[in-house]
């Protein structure tokens, strides 16, 4: 994309740069081109100096930078649908997709479809084992900071330590 935008700089300064003031610097005439690709049109200033030259050096350029953004587009999906394509867990993308897009649509105005969600479907039994995982290394977090908090506390109050009883119980105030 560089090469091609160098290459209609260059162009540009060589075909319109001695008639048109904003094609005479290497500067100017690549803020010229970031207007064209943004949608700005010269090809009045361009059909005046040649007649020839002009149009086919705007055609040129507004196709050459069509396709590389089209092609940008199906790059961008190719590798979304590869992505999906070894996601285990899609319905967890299609689900937030449906969302941006549900919220996107009533940004506008438009209308949403509404969604049928299944609660009754069972889980797959991975979500089951990855929530399991999860919620055990929290309650074995939760044990070892309120240990340390105890532990603590108890260094600044001998009464509440501790202390093994006859009956075994544990704790004695």
């Amino acid at each position: 994309m560089l090469v091609l935008q160098l290459s209609f700089t260059i162009g540009g300064i060589l075909i319109f740069g001695k008639d048109i003031k904003s094609f005479s610097t290497f500067k100017e005439t690549s803020y010229v081109l970031f207007e064209l690709s943004l949608g700005r049109a010269f090809e009045d200033d361009i059909t005046r100096v040649d007649s020839v030259l002009g149009p086919l050096y705007y055609a040129t350029f507004v196709l050459v930078f069509i396709c590389c953004l089209v092609n940008l587009g199906v790059g961008m999906l190719c590798n979304w649908l590869s992505y999906c394509q070894t996601s285990d867990d899609i319905e967890v993308d299609t689900a937030m997709g449906d969302y941006f897009w549900n919220s996107f649509r009533s940004l506008l105005g438009m209308r949403h479809e509404s969604q049928t969600f299944h609660d009754d479907a069972p889980l797959p039994d991975h979500y089951m084992d990855e929530t399991l995982q999860r919620t055990e290394a929290v309650l074995q977090e939760v044990d070892r900071v309120t240990d340390l908090m105890y532990k603590f506390e108890c260094r600044g109050f001998p009464e509440l330590q501790v202390k093994k009883t006859a009956s075994g119980s544990g704790l004695k105030i």
